[in-house]
């Protein structure tokens, strides 16, 4: 499920942000779609 994909990757940053990034998955804040887009943006620049 792409919430938890996300919040995997999230936890990478740290359990606070990790939970952040869950909570505004599960409430529909941010589209799971768009959401795996800036992760792996993120994680490229790693």
């Amino acid at each position: 499920m792409d919430c938890i994909l996300v919040t995997g990757a999230a936890s990478g940053i740290g359990a606070a942000s990790a939970r952040l990034f869950q909570a505004m998955c599960r409430s529909g804040w941010l589209s799971p779609p768009a959401l795996n887009r800036w992760a792996m943006g993120w994680l490229s620049r790693e």
